[in-house]
């Protein structure tokens, strides 16, 4: 049997923004810098936490093997978690830059996405 689902897949328009954004070096480098550092803003964790979450749901959709699946899935449930809990503890004041607004619309993105999901 075949699988077709690559075949199939085209990145979204938000996916292809997001990477004219963030290049796949700098998040490297943002994925470094949040997990082995001490040093990094709301701002970064948000980012990395918005663009962990859509790929780790990516790889559980396209993944065959259930135990792939589950760690995934699991995965993709820490990425939801991390970024409700940095939402709640945002400070009233942020900086006014694009790094802000890049992390807050990736904050925001699966809350948008489930709910037009509700729509369909």
């Amino acid at each position: 049997m075949v699988d077709d689902r690559s075949e199939n897949q085209h990145p979204t328009l938000l996916n292809t923004w997001l990477d004219s954004i963030l290049s796949h070096d700098t998040f490297t480098q943002l994925c470094v810098d949040v997990y082995f550092s001490d040093t990094y803003s709301y701002a970064d964790l948000l980012i990395l936490t918005g663009r962990l979450l859509p790929l780790f749901t990516e790889a559980m959709t396209a993944a065959m093997d259930p135990v792939e699946q589950q760690t995934h899935k699991a995965n993709e449930q820490l990425c939801k978690i991390a970024l409700e809990s940095t939402i709640t503890a945002l400070p009233m004041r942020l900086p006014s830059n694009m790094i802000t607004i890049h992390g807050l619309f990736l904050a925001v993105s699966p809350c948008c996405r489930q709910r037009s999901s509700l729509y369909r």
